[in-house]
């Protein structure tokens, strides 16, 4: 999928291949799958902000942003 991607976008987008160098090089990062190794983000930048679509973050850090996805909660934001 990568490969496929790097034809239609060349060098106008830098690509990482883990999620931490990923989240190390952006200023915003949106969570939009749940998948697992996003939990093992321990904390970012202060000039950064995540915002969990899927609210995985279990330890909060400044900078994150929690939204929806649960059935109490479709349209709440929290920020810590």
């Amino acid at each position: 999928a990568l490969e496929i991607f790097q034809e239609g976008f060349g060098d106008s987008v830098t690509y990482h291949t883990d999620m931490k160098s990923c989240v190390d090089a952006c200023d915003v990062a949106i969570i939009l799958t749940p998948w697992q190794e996003y939990k093992e983000l321990e904390s970012i930048r202060d000039e950064q902000v995540v915002i969990d679509g899927w609210r995985l973050f279990e330890n909060h850090f400044d900078g994150l942003i929690q939204m929806g996805n649960s059935k109490e909660v479709l349209h709440e934001t929290v920020k810590n």
